[in-house]
């Protein structure tokens, strides 16, 4: 169902009910995709959790508007529906997302990261959207103190190694995914291995 939309956010969710799990997922850039963004892991909990999806519409790294009060509706909506246990999971600017989240409140149980920006202001890939965004609240997404079990996968190839660093210089653990470079997530399901990664994710 649509839940909000603005000119800056939008969420939808999908409510099981009686379902104690409730999750929230942070959409990513959606380059893949032509620049169109969907209802990210959607299809990764087998409809046995409540979710609410979050839409970055302008691709800010949730510096627009108000996240604070907009992650509040979220989590908000999901207890509501009956929800005990909140968890937070993004890909890319998603999971930058979901950090921002686990800085923000105390009650998200897990959060699970693939491949988020530490900077993305570093990082020429998405200078597109970062040029345009005129108030910085959130620049350095390693240095948050983070409230919840954060898990951050990361690959060993490509651009994001300098985003690797700047989370290890920041004291973080990262669980490394072979061969991986922004294709993480994607990469984990070819190898069988994502199942037994979400499932770990709601234990």
């Amino acid at each position: 169902m649509n839940l909000y939309v603005d000119e800056h956010y939008e969420l939808s969710s999908t409510i099981i009910t009686g379902c104690e799990t409730g999750i929230l997922a942070f959409c990513g850039v959606g380059n893949m995709l032509y620049g169109m963004q969907i209802d990210e892991f959607k299809k990764s909990f087998n409809g046995d959790s409540s979710i609410v999806f979050i839409k970055d519409l302008h691709r800010s790294w949730w510096n627009n508007g108000c996240i604070q009060s907009l992650i509040a509706k979220a989590v908000n909506h999901l207890k509501e529906n009956g929800t005990k246990r909140v968890y937070a999971i993004g890909n890319s600017m998603g999971a930058s997302g979901a950090l921002l989240a686990s800085h923000l409140r105390e009650d998200i149980t897990r959060v699970y990261a693939f491949v988020p920006q530490a900077d993305p202001y570093l990082d020429p890939r998405w200078n597109e959207y970062t040029d345009t965004i005129l108030n910085i609240k959130w620049h350095n997404f390693a240095n948050l103190d983070f409230n919840s079990d954060v898990h951050i996968f990361m690959g060993t190839q490509g651009p994001d190694l300098m985003q690797s660093e700047l989370f290890e210089k920041a004291g973080h653990e990262l669980r490394i995914v072979e061969g991986a470079n922004h294709n993480a997530a994607q990469l984990l399901k070819e190898r069988q291995e994502y199942t037994s990664i979400i499932n770990d994710f709601l234990r």
